[in-house]
């Protein structure tokens, strides 16, 4: 009775996770040509339903025997004191490095409340077998397709087409490059639930929302999560020799080449969208062209963190130090600059030694064919291209996401047989 209630507990825990991209797009529904108000950015930037379902969560698993001081996932000392160090940093910066303290104290609050969520979902999931854990990656690829048909059904209630602020389109996010976040992890996790399906009915459905969300992509006219799934998925078949299947390729394939052709079936009357955009970018007159400004803002950026390279000035405070992200980036657009300008370069160091900690004890699991931690792993990469080329975890949905995943995928590996590994 006590395992199937920890099951249906965790499951509980996938199921409002998948929700929370159509949570997201239903509580900013506004079809018209109205623009953005503040106080609808606001509720975009902060995601109160995302942040109040993490609060939710840490509490039910305290009431379920989880205290956060306990070792309970076998840290090695080094990993424990990383942290600390970087939360350390994190308050630090917040109180006497940043600008504007206040802005900084909320960022910095929330960080924590992801780190502290992501320990909590280890709790709560931990004793969840991997048909269970499979379970809850169907979950998440349904709950992005169901934003992406959400957004079908916003596009279709568009009345005055010509007027409405595409750039801004209110589902959930401030600009229409970040829906990208949402979708990815289904086309992602469509991909490699396809990959290891028993029968057709089910490749050909996490395959058709593996194709639904890349579509998404391609109309959009966002460059980053196509190069991400296409970097990312990619790494990963280099390393994961198991996904170097028929299935495979073949779910890859209709879900990239499908998808772009369907983004084709609606045109947007505005010169940011679709694939054209996305082609003619590639043949931008220079790199910078290219990249939308990114370069030139990235060495804005690095010398800016030149002058406090240690520690940084804190999160979120890119937009009231560097004149050009005023009025065109609130994030450096890369997870490696954003950290070294609010963390500095010992921020910096800790992150990417956390990280590579992390995907080692996954990767651990992937080797011995671990269905459920192979979705998870190949998502965390893909994730990770990402951040590389927009500022993804600038976000309050994709920093909880990757916790999640990061917490399901690590769960795992707290088996016997892993008891004596170190982080």
């Amino acid at each position: 009775m006590a395992t199937a209630w920890a099951d249906r507990r965790g499951l509980a825990v996938g199921f409002g996770v998948a929700a929370l991209p159509a949570v997201m797009a239903l509580t900013t529904w506004q079809p018209d040509s109205r623009p953005i108000t503040p106080s609808l950015m606001i509720w975009n930037l902060y995601a109160p339903p995302i942040v109040l379902f993490e609060v939710l969560v840490v509490v039910v698993a305290l009431f379920a025997g989880f205290r956060p001081p306990r070792n309970q996932f076998h840290l090695t000392k080094s990993v424990i004191a990383s942290l600390v160090i970087l939360i350390v940093i994190d308050l630090g910066t917040a109180l006497w490095a940043a600008p504007h303290p206040d802005v900084a104290l909320v960022r910095s609050s929330i960080t924590m409340l992801h780190l502290l969520f992501g320990f909590a979902v280890a709790h709560l999931v931990r004793p969840l077998a991997v048909t269970q854990r499979l379970r809850i990656g169907w979950l998440l690829a349904g709950g992005a397709a169901l934003y992406v048909a959400l957004l079908i059904v916003f596009v279709a209630s568009i009345r005055d087409p010509v007027s409405f602020p595409w750039i801004s389109p209110k589902l959930g996010v401030i600009n229409i490059r970040h829906i990208g976040f949402y979708a990815i992890i289904g086309s992602t996790i469509g991909i490699i639930l396809a990959t290891f399906s028993a029968r057709r009915i089910q490749w050909l459905t996490a395959t058709g929302i593996a194709l639904l969300c890349s579509a998404e992509f391609f109309w959009s006219g966002s460059r980053a999560p196509v190069l991400a799934m296409l970097i990312g998925i990619g790494l990963s078949v280099i390393v994961v020799p198991a996904l170097r299947t028929r299935k495979f390729w073949l779910s890859w394939l209709v879900s990239a080449v499908g998808g772009a052709l369907l983004s084709l079936l609606h045109h947007v009357p505005n010169d940011s969208y679709g694939l054209l955009r996305i082609l003619n970018l590639v043949h931008g007159n220079s790199l910078n062209d290219t990249s939308s400004g990114r370069l030139e803002f990235w060495r804005e950026c690095l010398a800016m963190s030149m002058r406090r390279p240690a520690f940084g000035y804190g999160e979120d405070q890119v937009i009231f130090l560097i004149p050009f992200a005023i009025n065109n980036y609130h994030h450096p657009h890369n997870i490696v600059i954003q950290i070294l300008f609010q963390w500095g370069s010992i921020g910096v160091v800790v992150s990417l030694y956390l990280a590579f900690c992390a995907w080692r004890r996954v990767f651990q699991r992937v080797s011995l064919s671990d269905l459920s931690t192979t979705m998870i792993f190949v998502a965390v990469n893909v994730l990770l291209c990402y951040a590389m080329l927009d500022g993804i975890f600038f976000f309050v949905y994709p920093c909880m996401i990757l916790s999640f995943l990061l917490a399901l995928g690590l769960s795992g590996c707290a088996s016997e047989q892993f008891r004596r590994e170190s982080l």
